[in-house]
């Protein structure tokens, strides 16, 4: 078994690994990324890595808030070094990646002072919603993006830093500024020039599907080469990274891959990922639930649930975002569905079905709201928010409730937007249970519309 290391990397290219070629101890240290998850691994370290072979000029200092001792291990055994393997309808390819320089998980030890730009990848529960709409700014945890803010303003020593979220909220860094101004406001005003003078805040649109490294995925593809590595990331080839033009001048050299595009309008390609692509993700999470399978192309196999998908992409979400007449977002979509029916991928549906009741509050309800607004049916958006009430009933995902009229209380607003009144949205609930799947999609228009309400 050859392991991934420094002194092996000639070793890894005889292997079929596509390695670098750039000296690593000549990059700069000037990104501070936070968030050292598979995602970030898959996507901007990548990206970094790729465009390192043109320009050799940007090094990745990593920093998890939360402990991860697999991972702190296992780069620490590899020089910070792993595999990234793109998995392809037709092509599967394994990349050495080589831009990740440094591996922390506190501020102890790490030099800020050549950072010029800070990304982020928390997920949704980073960012503390919940706390920071009820005020309770005592009760944000000392290990928060908001209280690392606020220490390492003493630590750098360039300005501006751009500051880029790739977490998938709306407007994603512009939200991570006004809820750092809000903090320091309560917690530290003589902060708030100080994140005026220091950051410049890009908001931005990541996309690459990111599986589990499933133990099937490392043997067929890692261990089966004689390739040893304790932190492999797979993904699969489609990749694109959608960047606010204010940091274009930090990230100048990123306009030479095909994959990275900076642009005034941002909130264009939100729209399409957030809703066509990550809506259409959990539902097909949810789909899988319920049927019972384990993988996404399963899901997209089975022609009833694809006729429910596009219904509820083409007829509902593209046009509740005023896009109707825009041919690239239905060519998205369109290649979205392609995307999914990957077979080398083998992405779980429960991954997909994870986090759920975000998804719910953040997606399906954006997406109804915009199609109430318009005054446009949303049918299928109404039966897979059904589906998931059905789903956390039947405790099938990671949040349940007891009764029916529990999860009316917890959900009150979701459901007196999307139903007609409670004992609609009650029928509705009652009848998933009485009719088979099978049964439901095709009569969604009159199981979720017997009383409609726009």
């Amino acid at each position: 078994m050859i392991k991934i290391s420094e002194n092996n990397v000639l070793k890894l290219r005889e292997r079929g690994v596509k390695v670098f070629d750039y000296n690593r101890e000549k990059l700069k240290p000037n990104i501070l990324h936070i968030g050292v998850g598979n995602f970030h691994r898959s996507h901007q370290a990548f990206i970094f890595d790729q465009v390192n072979k043109i320009e050799p000029n940007y090094g990745i200092i990593g920093l998890n808030l939360i402990p991860d001792e697999l991972l702190r291990e296992g780069l620490s055994k590899q020089d910070n070094l792993y595999t990234l393997t793109t998995l392809g309808n037709e092509k599967v390819e394994t990349y050495l990646i080589g831009s990740l320089l440094k591996y922390f998980e506190d501020l102890s030890g790490i030099d800020l002072s050549e950072i010029e730009i800070i990304t982020l990848t928390l997920t949704q529960k980073g960012y503390y919603f919940d706390l920071i709409e009820k005020n309770l700014w005592s009760q944000i945890p000392e290990n928060s993006v908001y209280h690392f803010f606020g220490l390492i303003l003493d630590m750098l020593k360039k300005k501006p830093v751009v500051v880029i979220s790739c977490d998938n909220l709306t407007l994603n860094s512009s939200t991570l500024k006004a809820n750092l101004e809000r903090f320091f406001t309560v917690t530290k005003p003589s902060n708030l020039h100080k994140l005026k003078d220091f950051f410049v805040f890009a908001d931005s649109v990541v996309d690459r599907i990111t599986p589990k490294a499933s133990p099937e995925l490392i043997l067929n593809y890692i261990n089966k080469r004689e390739i040893d590595d304790k932190v492999p990331v797979f993904s699969e080839e489609h990749i694109s990274w959608i960047i606010d033009s204010k940091a274009k001048y930090h990230l100048r050299a990123l306009s030479s891959l095909p994959y990275v595009t900076f642009t005034e309008d941002v909130r264009f390609y939100e729209n399409l990922k957030l809703l066509a692509l990550n809506l259409t993700h959990f539902t097909i999470g949810i789909l899988g639930v319920q049927a019972n399978l384990d993988y996404v192309y399963q899901v997209i196999e089975n022609h009833l649930f694809r006729y429910h998908l596009e219904k509820q992409v083409f007829y509902e979400v593209i046009p509740g975002c005023d896009l109707v007449n825009n041919s690239e977002a239905f060519m998205f979509a369109f290649t979205t569905f392609n995307r999914f029916l990957n077979k080398n991928l083998t992405d779980s549906v429960t991954r997909l079905a994870r986090n759920s009741k975000e998804k719910v509050e953040n997606l399906v309800k954006k997406a109804i709201l915009n199609c109430a607004e318009k005054n446009l049916r949303f049918d299928h958006l109404r039966l897979t928010l059904i589906l998931w009430c059905k789903s956390c009933l039947e405790k099938k995902l990671d949040v349940s409730y007891e009764t029916i009229d529990e999860l009316f209380l917890d959900l009150r607003d979701l459901i007196e937007l999307a139903f007609y009144d409670y004992q609609h949205f009650k029928d509705c609930l009652e009848l998933s249970f009485k009719v088979r799947l099978d049964r439901l999609i095709p009569e969604a228009q009159s199981l979720a519309a017997s009383k409609h309400k726009n």
